[in-house]
């Protein structure tokens, strides 16, 4: 017996990203996926809470955020092909990244924990040197998603536990061709070559 899947459909609802003016709760329509293997929405999507559904969602069938719509065959006529409700599972992911700084170089909020915007910040712990240093190297590996940046900054102090004011790092667009700074102004946190 073979069943045959002849189009899977998903029904989303749209949703407002950190930093966008997206109109949320609006109906995106039905959009063939692929089933068992990663699909992409070129828009933010959300499925929302009962409370949301049932206030915002009245011109949906069944006031739901998500729909999914599967076409099913078989090429045995003795056999109709089913689907196992008990065991269905949506896997579904956010990248929460905003882009509120348009210069990184200038906005002074990039300083500080607490005035920096960015939705998205790792900060290491406090280290202390026993000897001096003359130079401060990152070395970052792991997946950048094509549309996202990763800045690196630094503070550095004489006291423990000081409030950290942080400096960006050069960045590729403010080094010249022998790797040096060329103006501490134009630092903007970037890696010091395009990652690709």
């Amino acid at each position: 017996m073979e069943i045959v899947s002849n189009g899977c459909e998903i029904r989303t609802t749209s949703a407002a990203s950190i930093s966008g003016d997206e109109t949320p709760y609006l109906n995106e329509g039905f959009e063939s996926i692929a089933i068992g293997e990663p699909n992409y929405l070129d828009t933010p999507r959300a499925v929302y809470s009962k409370i949301n559904e049932d206030e915002k969602l009245d011109q949906m069938e069944g006031n739901k955020s998500l729909q999914m719509r599967l076409t099913l065959g078989t090429t045995d006529p003795k056999v109709s092909p089913v689907i196992d409700g008990q065991r269905i599972s949506t896997i579904l992911t956010n990248n929460r990244v905003n882009s509120v700084i348009s210069n990184y170089a200038t906005d002074n909020r990039v300083k500080t924990v607490e005035g920096d915007p960015t939705a998205c910040q790792y900060l290491t712990k406090e280290l202390q040197l026993e000897n001096a240093a003359t130079s401060i190297k990152i070395i970052l590996s792991g997946h950048i998603n094509p549309y996202a940046k990763i800045r690196a900054f630094y503070a550095v102090g004489n006291d423990t536990g000081f409030d950290p004011i942080f400096t960006p790092f050069p960045g590729f667009n403010n080094l010249n061709s022998r790797g040096q700074m060329i103006s501490q102004q134009d630092s903007d946190g970037l890696p010091d070559r395009v990652v690709i």
